[in-house]
């Protein structure tokens, strides 16, 4: 797990260790790591959330930090918390283009926080929820791919980016309601997405609880339109989501009866002899002894990717009566707050005109399967994917790196370059070589390379 940085207009150096290196920022990259315990545990109109915050790092040995931040409140009457994927590096060592799911989240709260009514409808926030982290974290696994040809697309790979989000709240007509919602990058037609998959699930048998409420929406899992999460409600049986490692409390919900010794597992199993609802402080009580629990196994083990101290939320009488502490803003990974245009066509009447324009602020903008014609046409700071360019200017000042896909298309057009354009760059060979350009150009200077096997 890597910190994100922070602007994307920079330079990018190579520095001697391989680390890449932009106006100060310097990051390396790393796979994304796991081990987490989420307990969510419902009743009645009660919810209690507890996660631990132990991060495993992929050093050699492996070290662990208490520092992750694993629930959020979304808004008074919602939390949500998180599992699975939680930081790795970024496209060309930058960064701007790390991912960390707190700083996602931290971004969704801010966008909800300007919604004019947090009490709508809680199907509405779990979509939302979810077209924001996939959005974000599709441009994140593209900008990987568009930066290294040779990125492992195969399934066993991607099932490292799998992320699980709980999201917990009251709706707007004041009953509790539960969504799952588990993002994982595919390669699709377009290229890869993050979209909406099947919960994994490695653990003992699934206990009654993660099976019980009211199924609100079914899941469509990689649908083309609105994606939808399960939503359960809440209702007078236990509910319990269990996300991360979930083996020990299941063992543990599954066979009560074996486990007296622990006050929280003999008040639940008497409750559930009796037909008998726990209370709130019960049901806090059971959902820390379920994670400490999950901590002592993973010490016997010599594992500890779960450890305290544990965040926790309780909802009570139709609002948070215990509130996480509140993710500390980083202004990290703002490349990826990008907007996102598919299948634009534009042919220019003029051939000066430009298709289409760079967001500001070091933000990228996500461009797939555009047919552009008869254009002049910057590629700074514009992710081009599975996009066409017909008797068109291309133009790279090197103001930020390239994020040009190798799946373009390039047909009687010709490539501009800056005056601060590093010719020995290997990106920049990669443009050079990687197309069949009609001419490359570097401040009206015909640019001539010995081209190798494309990069």
């Amino acid at each position: 797990m890597i910190l994100i940085g922070t602007v994307l207009s920079v330079a990018l150096i190579v520095a001697p260790n391989g680390q890449h290196e932009a106006n100060g920022e310097t990051t390396t990259s790393s796979k994304p790591t796991h081990g987490t315990v989420n307990v969510i545990l419902a009743q009645g109109g009660s919810l209690v959330a507890v996660t631990d915050s132990m991060l495993t790092r992929n050093t050699t040995p492996p070290t662990h930090e208490p520092t992750g931040d694993k629930l959020y409140k979304i808004d008074d009457f919602t939390v949500c918390t998180m599992a699975g994927f939680y930081q790795s590096g970024g496209a060309l060592g930058l960064k701007s283009f790390e991912v960390w799911v707190p700083q996602i989240a931290e971004s969704y709260i801010a966008f909800a926080s300007q919604q004019t009514n947090p009490r709508r409808a809680f199907v509405n926030k779990a979509n939302s929820v979810t077209r924001w982290f996939s959005r974000e974290l599709t441009i994140y696994i593209r900008a990987l791919a568009v930066s290294d040809p040779k990125f492992d697309t195969s399934p066993g790979n991607l099932f490292n980016f799998t992320l699980e989000l709980t999201l917990a709240g009251y709706d707007s007509d004041g009953s509790l309601k539960v969504a799952e919602i588990t993002l994982a990058p595919r390669l699709l037609p377009g290229g890869l997405e993050f979209t909406t998959v099947e919960k994994p699930h490695f653990g003992a048998k699934l206990p009654a609880c993660e099976t019980s409420g009211i199924l609100a929406v079914p899941i469509a899992p990689g649908t083309e339109g609105e994606i939808q999460p399960t939503i359960r409600q809440v209702g007078g049986e236990l509910l319990c989501v269990i996300s991360g490692i979930p083996t020990v409390s299941e063992n543990l919900l599954n066979q009560p009866d074996q486990y007296k010794r622990y006050p929280a597992i003999a008040t639940y199993l008497k409750s559930r002899n009796e037909n008998q609802p726990l209370l709130p402080q019960e049901l806090r009580s059971l959902a820390i002894e379920l994670a400490k629990e999950t901590t002592d196994d993973e010490e016997r083990n010599g594992r500890r990717e779960v450890g305290p101290p544990y965040q926790i939320a309780v909802l009570t009488n139709g609002g948070l009566s215990e509130v996480p502490n509140p993710v500390e803003h980083h202004d990290t990974g703002r490349a990826l707050s990008a907007s996102r245009n598919v299948g634009m066509i534009s042919k220019c009447l003029q051939h000066s005109a430009v298709a289409i324009q760079p967001l500001q602020d070091g933000f990228i903008e996500d461009v797939q399967e555009a047919k552009i014609t008869n254009c002049t046409q910057g590629i700074d700071g514009i992710m081009f994917t599975g996009s066409q360019f017909t008797d068109s200017e291309l133009i790279y000042q090197g103001s930020v790196p390239i994020m040009f896909s190798d799946n373009n298309t390039i047909t009687n057009s010709t490539l501009y370059l800056g005056p601060k354009v590093d010719l020995q760059n290997a990106e920049v060979i990669r443009l050079i070589c990687g197309f069949h350009w009609t001419s490359i150009k570097q401040v009206e200077k015909v640019v001539t390379l010995s081209c190798p096997a494309v990069p």
